[in-house]
């Protein structure tokens, strides 16, 4: 638009840009079920979307053809149309025709307070702009209310510069093509679900800098001076065309790692294209292509190798694991959007699907998995355990490899194996388990699937089980996302928790039943979007035939070094930072230290990645000769 002022006689130096933006961040929170009920949107429904005036040039025709053709191919899509009641295209005229097509749905003109509702019904916004000077150059306000939601936009390729696309939301298309890109992203929708501070990406107060200093208002900004990422925002705005100098350039990359270690994968995805698109150094590609990934934009990370000849060995991985992901998520489309779901179990034969078990790791995961089978099987019920591929040598390098099978308590635990790696490369692993699982249900025909957390090994199970129309049961027994987000390295974390957030409410979502350990954790799953009808609750429990009082054993006193009569204060569990085990410590550092004559042990036994640190924390203080403190691992 500047360019277009600058034709027509206004002097450069006189024009700022002041982009569109949106005055709140909305809340992005998942769709209102009576709202999808009300408008006929059904289980499995994609539903793409268009949101805003019905003027001639915004090419809406189009997009209702292009959505009847896939409908009558057998996709499952709703078009919502949000807007004017005013119809001005040929297309949408005919309303009489329309309101017997159950795939469109029109609702008018809706309040401002209304939108961001409708924008949560929505998977993918198309914007079906025709060819014409406005669409070229105008951005559209529209645009940047889905931006600001996270929702891919389809966008005519002639209107890619006008829209001014800064966290890679737009895909664009060709003319003529937009039903095949349509049914091309369906499979993708999946990809860059993330929430995150958006604020100077997208609100409108980050963006009036130039209208202050024209109206005489520095001054009032001066007193504040703008941080980094103002500064940063600010050039985004208005050095787009311009070569960055290698300073600049540097300092852009730097900062997008910094914004992404604080967990502002919006602004350091922003900042990471721009130094790509506007500067010259090599690294910037590097930089941007990881930060694409971290966005879950595995698509676009796919697509910009893909015109790249020499990648290096880092970006040449990341294209394979944002390629993996992307055959997982066709995967999971292709199989839990489109099998017919079978809720009815054939019989009582289940298999087991478990991230690890005894006698290996003796965590709750493995316990409670135990347990739960163990009592199944004693109610008459046919439980076949299966762990994970490539467990427990994968985490276990100590182990020799056994037989394939292990009895513990007449449980008989079967172990599987695959080539790819689980913490190397998580998608091609969670492919390999698609396979894997697929060949134990064929050899084992049972009537319903059994998967337990985590997603990696739930999710592939739940696909083989749609694979073969048979019902799948999750047991959601933890959330790594909120494990995370516990943890002092949170942000850092970021882009990882909320790829782990989506992946597991996907495996929910389309799970047949939920059973989950407290009313806490289902309503977490309830908030995300989990059909509250399905999920019951099935908390921990214990064998108390095992789990009797009894006196303490000499033979284990003798071998601790722990007299009969001396207290012992203890913690038996598994060794994690957020366990809060260095507050312990501390406590009984602190007692010893002001009570040197009362005499107690610390007795940890555990294990797991926190238990390495812990000898650190017990080691006797300086000038000290005796420590109350005994650490093991069982």
């Amino acid at each position: 638009m500047k360019e277009e002022l600058v034709k027509r006689g206004v002097t450069a130096e006189n024009i700022a840009i002041v982009p569109n933006g949106v005055t709140k961040l909305p809340e992005i929170k998942p769709a209102n079920p009576a709202l999808k009920k009300r408008l006929g949107i059904e289980e499995g429904d994609k539903v793409v979307g268009y949101i805003g005036s019905f003027n001639e040039y915004e090419g809406i025709d189009e997009l209702v053809v292009s959505c009847k053709q896939l409908h009558e191919k057998g996709f499952r899509i709703k078009l919502l149309l949000v807007g004017d009641d005013q119809a001005i295209t040929n297309v949408v005229t005919n309303a009489q025709v329309l309101s017997l097509e159950p795939w469109l749905i029109q609702v008018g003109r809706i309040s401002h307070e209304l939108i961001q509702e409708y924008y949560s019904l929505v998977d993918l916004v198309v914007m079906p702009r025709k060819n014409l000077p406005v669409c070229r150059i105008v951005q559209p306000t529209k645009f940047i209310e889905a931006s600001s939601c996270n929702i891919p936009v389809l966008v005519p390729s002639y209107c890619e510069e006008a829209i001014d696309d800064i966290a890679a939301n737009a895909v664009a298309f060709k003319e003529g093509d937009l039903s095949v890109k349509i049914a091309a992203m369906l499979p993708q929708l999946y990809c860059g679900k993330y929430n995150d501070d958006k604020r100077y990406a997208y609100e409108f107060k980050y963006k009036i800098k130039p209208m202050l200093n024209s109206f005489g208002c520095s001054s009032v900004e001066s007193k504040n001076k703008p941080s980094d990422i103002e500064i940063a925002f600010d050039m985004l705005t208005n050095n787009k065309g311009s070569q960055l100098l290698l300073e600049e350039e540097k300092w852009l990359r730097e900062l997008s790692c910094v914004e992404l270690k604080n967990g502002n994968i919006t602004n350091s995805l922003a900042l990471a294209k721009f130094a790509f698109l506007q500067g010259s150094c090599r690294f910037s590609f590097k930089f941007y292509v990881k930060a694409l990934f971290a966005a879950q934009k595995y698509d676009r990370v796919v697509d910009l190798c893909d015109g790249h000849e020499k990648l290096g060995n880092e970006v040449e991985l990341i294209r394979k694991k944002s390629a993996s992901y992307l055959e997982v998520y066709k995967e999971y489309y292709e199989t839990c959007e489109s099998v017919v779901k079978n809720e009815s179990i054939k019989s009582t034969k289940s298999v087991y699907f478990l991230h690890s078990s005894l006698p290996y790791f003796s965590g709750g995961y493995a316990t409670r998995a135990h347990g739960l089978a163990s009592a199944l099987v004693n109610r008459g019920l046919d439980v076949k355990p299966y762990t994970r591929p490539n467990f427990p040598y994968d985490v276990k390098k100590d182990i020799k490899e056994e037989s394939i099978s292990v009895d513990v308590d007449g449980l008989v635990y079967t172990k599987t194996a695959c080539k790819s790696a689980r913490l190397k490369d998580e998608a091609s692993y969670m492919l390999d388990c698609i396979d894997v699982f697929e060949k134990v249900i064929e050899q084992e025909q049972p009537g319903y699937i059994h998967g337990r957390s985590t997603y990696q090994i739930a999710l592939p199970a739940l696909i083989a089980a749609k694979k073969n129309n048979l019902p799948f049961v999750y047991e959601v027994s933890g959330l790594w996302e909120i494990v995370h987000e516990s943890r002092e390295t949170a942000p850092q974390r970021k882009y990882e928790t909320e790829k782990i957030r989506h992946l597991e409410t996907m495996t929910a979502i389309k799970a047949d039943i939920v059973f989950t350990l407290t009313g806490a954790m289902k309503n977490e799953l309830i908030s995300r979007g989990v059909n509250e009808n399905k999920i019951h609750i099935l908390p921990n429990c214990t064998n108390p035939e095992k789990f009797v009082p009894c006196g303490k054993s000499p033979t284990l006193l003798k071998e601790l070094d722990i007299t009969p009569d001396i207290p012992v204060i203890g913690y038996i569990g598994s060794f994690q930072d957020y366990e809060g085990l260095d507050d312990l410590i501390d406590a009984c550092e602190l007692i010893h230290k002001k009570q040197p004559n009362i005499d107690f042990r610390l007795l940890l036994v555990g294990d797991g990645p926190y238990f390495n640190q812990i000898p650190e924390s017990v080691r006797p203080a300086p000038g000290s000769t005796s420590n109350p403190l005994t650490c093991m691992a069982i």
